[in-house]
């Protein structure tokens, strides 16, 4: 018999190795399957990912063109496209908004090896456009030869507008604050709005060419008086600083009362001042109803129109407004001031003249009255008939200053009634035309509506006509025209019948117009005319009596031309 611990035979052993190596393979092929598994998982979960992640993930060959070899479907959804399918039979330099921008792109790629955020402006199926943040990869073959680029990619369109919103909220913040401390200096109102034109140009996605004008209407209400510009030449503003309301963007705006927008206007088309195709805004700078003018804006040609961009330019026009607003009004109160002032100098003059007319008058009359009958008992050539002839002259020089000063100051109720302008002015002429016709003056009249009833006091307001042409006729002292106009003019909603009295005479400076209506102020020289100053003061008491208006317009050697408005209804 064999030994127990006797060697097994070498069958045996082979069996036992042959069963160990069983084991081995079906561990392996356990732990293989359980790879198997997890890869397959993985990659479901890695399917499952790219398709349902909302950022786009792509793979395309390179060259100038490109073609898609994977897509997930939030990359076929960004640009607008129902399948995947359908998206990687585009063309990928299609999608850029210049097919060099593709070219670009891959020499960005290539030189870095990848790109990480890159933001470039894409074009969708139908054919609007989004903002791409571009994270890209460049994979190479063994001869360094591109095979694909691997990339994703998100639309953030939303966010960049966003961010410019905000951006431009700053702007716009600032420039309205800038435009407040404006208001608030000491300058003139056309020192301010042409500092506010040029804060508004400043922002620089307003209007590029930096071209802008603002316009006010002033005392004709169917006009756009230019009163501040930026960027344009002369010769590009010649005639176009009035412009007529519900003529042009300008005009529209300023009777519709509210914004016109072109992204697409041609200079040479309309006439403006823009010789070039490009945008406009035209705010109206209103306050209610009231429209005080206009902020006219150059834009670049398709400038697209923008809902907050118009709602920071109507916070500039009724910015604008306000300051107009207030200017008017401290106009106003500097008005009723020197009204007031002058009330209480007339109320002055006219106690003081109550109280010595009397004491003037008589001793005046009785020195007047005793001249003349000295003058007739000496002989002529006499010395003594010399003085008694000034002294004739003074005196009645000086019942005249009286009268005149009586005049002003008396309060008179005045008498309206339905009378023909016209036809007063006519008998104003009759005598003038005698009175002046030895200084070769002439004569020129143009009248309107002929057939306008006014409610006037006739007698005063003839006298203001005798006044102003007496004036122009001394104005002239070697000769010229005066040109007697009429016609019907609307200031703010109301009828005036318009009376113009023109010369060619040796006209005002700025000084003398400031003063002209004046008491007691005169710009004939001592001994002409008698004049001591009361006659246009006389005239605009008279006017403002009539709830009208008196204006002057003169410049020196040129002439002066004197407008007065008549209300046409009681």
């Amino acid at each position: 018999m064999k030994d127990n611990h006797e060697t097994d035979s070498p069958e045996l052993n082979e069996i036992e190795s042959l069963r160990r190596r069983v084991k081995e393979l079906e561990m392996f092929e356990a732990e293989h399957r359980l790879v198997d598994e997890a890869l397959r998982k993985s990659e479901e979960q890695y399917r499952s990912l790219v398709e349902n992640i909302n950022v786009g993930i792509y793979r395309n060959t390179g060259g100038p063109h490109g073609k898609f070899l994977q897509a997930n479907p939030a990359i076929a959804k960004m640009f607008g496209y129902k399948s995947v399918e359908e998206f990687m039979e585009v063309d990928v330099s299609s999608l850029y908004q210049n097919p060099s921008e593709r070219k670009m792109f891959i020499e960005e790629a290539m030189k870095n090896g990848f790109l990480k955020d890159k933001e470039i402006r894409l074009k969708k199926k139908d054919g609007t456009h989004i903002i791409g943040e571009c994270t890209s990869k460049v994979q190479y073959d063994e001869q360094g030869s591109i095979m694909w680029i691997d990339g994703i990619i998100e639309d953030i369109t939303e966010r960049k507008i966003t961010e410019e919103r905000i951006g431009k909220s700053s702007y716009y913040e600032h420039t309205i604050s800038s435009i407040l401390k404006v208001s608030l200096e000491s300058i003139s109102l056309d020192e301010q709005l042409n500092i506010i034109l040029d804060q508004i140009l400043e922002i620089p996605f307003i209007s590029p060419q930096s071209k802008g004008l603002i316009y006010l209407i002033e005392d004709d209400p169917g006009v756009l008086v230019m009163k501040a510009q930026r960027g344009f030449s002369p010769e590009e503003l010649s005639g176009f600083s009035r412009v007529p309301v519900g003529c042009d963007l300008c005009g529209q705006a300023a009777s519709s009362c509210e914004i016109a927008f072109s992204n697409d206007v041609t200079g040479n088309e309309r006439k403006a001042p823009e010789k070039f195709p490009h945008g406009q805004y035209c705010v109206p700078i209103s306050s209610g109803d009231h429209v005080y003018g206009v902020l006219s804006l150059v834009l670049k040609e398709g400038h697209i129109r923008d809902e907050q961009e118009e709602k920071f330019l109507l916070s500039v026009a009724n910015t604008l407004a306000g300051i107009i607003e207030h200017r008017t009004t401290e106009l106003e109160k500097e008005k009723l001031q020197d009204r007031l002032i002058q009330s209480e100098k007339l109320s002055a003059l006219g106690r003081i003249t109550a109280n010595v007319a009397h004491e003037i008058r008589n001793p005046i009359t009785v020195l007047g009255g005793l001249a003349k009958r000295l003058g007739r008992a000496v002989t002529w050539g006499d010395k003594e008939r010399e003085y008694t002839d000034i002294i004739v002259s003074e005196a009645t020089r000086l019942e005249r200053i009286l009268r005149s000063v009586l005049s002003f100051t008396r309060q008179e109720h005045i008498q309206k009634g339905k009378h023909n302008i016209i036809e007063i002015i006519n008998e104003s002429l009759r005598v003038m035309k005698l009175l002046y016709k030895e200084k070769t003056i002439h004569f020129q009249t143009n009248y309107h509506d002929q057939a306008a009833q006014v409610p006037v006091d006739k007698e005063q307001v003839r006298e203001v006509i005798d006044n102003l042409i007496s004036n122009s006729a001394e104005a002239m002292q070697d000769g010229g025209r005066i040109i007697i106009a009429t016609g019907i003019e609307s200031i703010g909603g109301d009828s005036y019948f318009a009376l113009r009295v023109t010369d060619t005479g040796k006209g005002m400076s700025n000084s003398e117009l400031h003063n002209i209506f004046e008491p007691f102020f005169t710009t004939k020289a001592v001994g002409v005319g008698d004049g001591i100053g009361l006659g246009l003061a006389i005239c605009k008491k008279i006017m403002d009596e009539h709830k009208g208006t008196i204006k002057v317009e003169s410049r020196e050697g040129k002439g002066s031309t004197f407008t007065l408005l008549f209300p046409l209804k009681y």
